[in-house]
């Protein structure tokens, strides 16, 4: 699953970059949306480990994508990554997303 998403000033810091908080939020929320889009009941889960590293930044009004992989989407375990990128390509942040899912 891969969308773009546009920088807004709510999602900045106080030198108008792309806050660490809302990479690791938007990491988190793409993840979990592909796991309950791809599991056989549609769960949501809930979270087990969020790993987040930041490598580079976004400015306000630019475009970043957001590319979920999942990993593996099991009876009870989810994995998902996670990889935001600026418009010149350079990697943002990258996330690894484990939940529990529950069977029934």
């Amino acid at each position: 699953m891969i969308f773009l998403l546009e920088v807004k000033k709510k999602y900045c810091n106080r030198y108008n970059k792309l806050h660490g908080g809302c990479s690791a939020t938007i990491i988190d929320i793409a993840s979990t949306l592909n796991i309950a889009k791809l599991h056989q009941k549609g769960h949501y889960g809930v979270s087990c480990d969020l790993n987040v590293s930041f490598l580079s930044t976004a400015s306000l009004g630019e475009k970043i994508k957001v590319d979920v992989q999942p990993l593996k989407i099991g009876g009870t375990l989810a994995f998902a990554e996670v990889t935001l990128s600026n418009s010149q390509g350079d990697i943002i942040a990258t996330g690894r997303h484990t939940k529990f899912v529950a069977k029934s």
